[in-house]
């Protein structure tokens, strides 16, 4: 029951999604799909790990939630 938030890290595309259950069926779904450029996938994990914070704060800012505790 409620609003959680999901990552879903593929090859070249990082989601977000805020899903809200009821009863255990999922009654709202928003996604958001990010790019992962190339240079983000080679080398050192830190300007991709950076990349991927940036994008989970933009999607919540986005959907109105700072101020929410979201479980993940």
């Amino acid at each position: 029951e409620g609003l959680f938030l999901a990552l879903d890290l593929g090859g070249t595309n990082f989601r977000v999604l805020l899903l809200e259950l009821v009863n255990g069926v999922v009654v709202r779904e928003d996604v958001r799909k990010y790019h992962i450029d190339a240079h983000l996938r080679v080398g050192s994990g830190i300007p991709l790990f950076e990349y991927l914070a940036e994008c989970v704060s933009n999607f919540v800012i986005s959907e109105g939630l700072q101020d929410v505790e979201l479980p993940l």
